[in-house]
Order: C-alpha cells, then sequence, then structure tokens
C-alpha cells in the first residue's frame, strides 16, 4: 500500500504512463513508481527490457488492468521510467511529473527517445486533462489525429527535451562549491580586460589559455607579459564572426587536455564567441564561468556541462578566491571589481597600465 512507501518517500518518484487495451479492452493510465535503495519486492521482471534501470532501484506498478496480464509488453514505459530516475533527486520535479504529464517512447542508450505502438492510447485524453510526451514525427502524428481537440501533447527527440518540458526550464539551478585547483583557464577575450583579469586571478589556474580576435590581439600580448610569472599562459587566435571555427578550435583544444580540471571564462568576447565556447564546453562536458557586471565581489556565475547524462545545464552562484595569499593581498581588487576602470579613450591597453589596475601601491599595502 502507499502508507507502507511513506518512509521511502524521499527516494520515490511516480510517474504515469500509457497501455494500450488489446482484444477491444480499452486503453489505461498505469502508475510507475521507482524506488531507491527500496529493501521490498521489485516488479522488474515484469518488463522486458530493464537494463536502464540501476540495480539499486525497484519498481513497483499501480492501475495495470487484470487484462493486460503479468508481462508489460513492449518497451513504451521507458520513458516514463528514465524520467522518474531523474526526478528521484529533484523533489520539484517529482510533483510535477507525477501530477500533470503521460509518458510514453522508448529510450535508447545514447537517451534518444524512440518510436513506439501507440494503438488507442490516444483514447485517454478523453478521460485525463494531463499533458503528454511523445516521440516526435509519426507516434506524435498519430496521437494528434486520434486525441480530443485540445489534449495537449508534446513531441520530443530526446531526455534532454523530455526534461525540459516537464520542469518548463532547460537550466538545473545548482549550489555548487566553488572551484578549486584548476588546471586551465580558458579565456575568452573581449575590449573590457579588468573583469577578465578579475577572474583570472581568483580562479587562479595552472595554465591560462587566451583566445582572442585580430581586434584583440594586443589585449591577449598584454596579459601575457602582466600573468607570465604567475602562471603559464598560452595563446590562441579565432575568428570573431564565425562561431563554428570557434567551437572547434575551442573543443579540440579542449580536448587535448582530457583528463585535466579545466574550466571556460565567458566574460569577454563577443556574443558569438560565447556561444561557440559554450557548445565547446558543452561537448567536452565541462563548466563555464564568468563574471556578471552587477556581481559583489569575489561572486561568478558557473553553468557546468559535467554530470547530467542528460546534457541540462546546472547553474549557481559560486563564491570563492583561490589566489594565494601572498598574492591576494597585494592585488587591488576593489579596481578590478569597479565597471569604471578603463584605459583613457583611444588608447590601448598597456603592461604599465595593467600593473598599475591589478597592484596595489606601497601605501595600500601597509
Amino acid at each position: 500500500s502507499l502508507r507502507d512507501l511513506l518512509p521511502f518517500a524521499d527516494k520515490t518518484a511516480m510517474v504515469v504512463f500509457p497501455l494500450a487495451g488489446q482484444s477491444g479492452h480499452p486503453p489505461a493510465l498505469a502508475r510507475l513508481y521507482l524506488l531507491q535503495d527500496y529493501p521490498g519486492k521489485s516488479s522488474r521482471d515484469r518488463f522486458t527490457f530493464t537494463t536502464v534501470i540501476p540495480e539499486n532501484c525497484a519498481i513497483l506498478l499501480a492501475g495495470v488492468p487484470e487484462t493486460s496480464g503479468e508481462q508489460i509488453e513492449g518497451d513504451s514505459w521507458q520513458l516514463a521510467a528514465r524520467l522518474a530516475q531523474a526526478a528521484i533527486h529533484e523533489p520539484d520535479l517529482r510533483l510535477t511529473l507525477g501530477a500533470a504529464w503521460v509518458c510514453t517512447g522508448a529510450v535508447d542508450v545514447r537517451g534518444a527517445v524512440t518510436q513506439v505502438q501507440l494503438g488507442n492510447k490516444p483514447e485517454l485524453t478523453r478521460r485525463s486533462n494531463r499533458r503528454w510526451l511523445l516521440p516526435e514525427d509519426e507516434n506524435f502524428a498519430d496521437w494528434s489525429r486520434a486525441a480530443e481537440p485540445g489534449a495537449n501533447g508534446f513531441a520530443v527527440r530526446n531526455l534532454a527535451e523530455a526534461l525540459t518540458y516537464v520542469r518548463e526550464c532547460g537550466i538545473v539551478p545548482h549550489q555548487f562549491v566553488f572551484p578549486e585547483d584548476v588546471d586551465e583557464l580558458h579565456v575568452l577575450l573581449g575590449n573590457a580586460l579588468p573583469p577578465v583579469l578579475a577572474v583570472c586571478m581568483q580562479i587562479f589556474p595552472k595554465r591560462l589559455c587566451l583566445w582572442y580576435s585580430e581586434k584583440t590581439r594586443p589585449h591577449a600580448e598584454v596579459l601575457e607579459k602582466v600573468l607570465d610569472a604567475l602562471s603559464k599562459v598560452e595563446l590562441h587566435a579565432v575568428p570573431s564572426d564565425n562561431m563554428a571555427v570557434v567551437e572547434v578550435r575551442m573543443r579540440e583544444r579542449l580536448l587535448e587536455s582530457d583528463g585535466c580540471f579545466r574550466l571556460v571564462n565567458i566574460t569577454g568576447g563577443n556574443r558569438m564567441m560565447g556561444f561557440a565556447a559554450m557548445l565547446a564546453a558543452r561537448h567536452c562536458r565541462i563548466s563555464l564561468v564568468y563574471r556578471d557586471i552587477d556581481a559583489q565581489d569575489e561572486q561568478l556565475e558557473m553553468i557546468d556541462f559535467t554530470n547530467d547524462p542528460n546534457l541540462l545545464p546546472r547553474n549557481g552562484k559560486i563564491l570563492g578566491n583561490n589566489c594565494p595569499e601572498k598574492w591576494r593581498k597585494k592585488i587591488n581588487w576593489k579596481k578590478l571589481y569597479d565597471r569604471q576602470t578603463q584605459p583613457k579613450p583611444g588608447t590601448a591597453p598597456t603592461p604599465e597600465w595593467l600593473r598599475e589596475i591589478l597592484w596595489k601601491t606601497d601605501g595600500q599595502n601597509s
């Protein structure tokens, strides 16, 4: 009974999936309960394909008509089970998924949602106002023709799209720990150097990889001269107006250091370069950071692609500073964080100017 499941509620997700009626029987909405670390009896053996569900998860079923038999035929339950697997760890997602959705579709090892046999399942739209998730193309077209007028359905190609519809958000909020001991920080360069320099000193990586366009080449060379004594510095030229080229070059360089702790800083650069860097980071499953113009001191924004198997990015603010104490106390953080700190109009940044805004004067050090 449901009462027996209450002690396991924090590690349980429920999702509804449709069962087609056979031999003239009507279709039904069944409930699948996915329970993590549940010691009781499981209904896993009622499914033909259960390899997508971790061994530490039990499956319980409710609402399955007796006419369906003991074995649940086919693989149309897989989308529901995979969504429940994601929802176990997100209370808000658990609530929305269980209360408002019907899910049908097979799911392959890459997370792609594939076609299933619909049968008379669309008839269920006459008995329930739940929203539907279905595979795109043929399944969705057949459902749209047979469903009640006004029924709410969405075609999905993969788990990421399905989760985005249920969450009504393509980003997962997350509370991050400030990243420490960073091997490489890949930095997009634009005209504004102080906020970029602030992030470089705050993250304090073993290696800085500066990505510059023809317009910002002087900025890269100045940063290299000033920071070379503190960190290894690499310079990489990319066009500022070709997103595909930027993405490919960054991805290739990031893959060279696969296994290292890498971050990408998108505080600088134009929007096209930023989009390209995000695509490269997503492909390589790493995180991006940037400093917002109105952020408080030592606060950065993080976008993370590393942990979610469905490639939904996690987002949150981080606060911290890796700069060694011997350098931290000498750096003029106030000036670096001040949006008014810029070179004189019409002049290019110089090593002297950069050192002037980076380091405190002797009087400020005392």
